[in-house]
Order: C-alpha cells, then structure tokens, then sequence
C-alpha cells in the first residue's frame, strides 16, 4: 500500500528536530546572503526538477 503521507520520513524528521532546536532557543536563522545563495541554488533545483518532469510527460505522448 502506498504511503499517503503529504511529507517523507526524513522530511518529518527534519521538521521535527527544526522544532526542537527552536522550543531550546538552539536554532540560529541564516544570515541574509547566505540565505539569499540557498534560495537561488533551490530555484535552479526547482526549475531543472520541473524541465526533466515536463520533457518525462512529453516523451510519454510521443512514444504512444
């Protein structure tokens, strides 16, 4: 049967310890051009993750 959950294991886990580290006052927030360069790195992963799916689901018509 397969999983239904909206969130992986390791996603969940990971939420799970971000809570953690901020209910301690241990969790620190990026500074902003740190945050900045993570934030134009996952757009790029976005936008190359959304391009391969697109090209997948067009290949699939085209070999019908």
């Amino acid at each position: 049967m397969p999983n239904k959950s909206l969130y992986s294991k390791e996603e969940i886990t990971l939420f799970k310890t971000l809570e953690d580290s901020i209910d301690t006052n241990d969790y620190q927030p990026m500074n902003d051009l740190k945050l900045q360069g993570k934030k134009a790195f996952l757009q790029k992963v976005a936008n190359a993750t959304i391009k391969k799916k697109q090209i997948k689901s067009r290949s699939k018509f085209t070999n019908l």
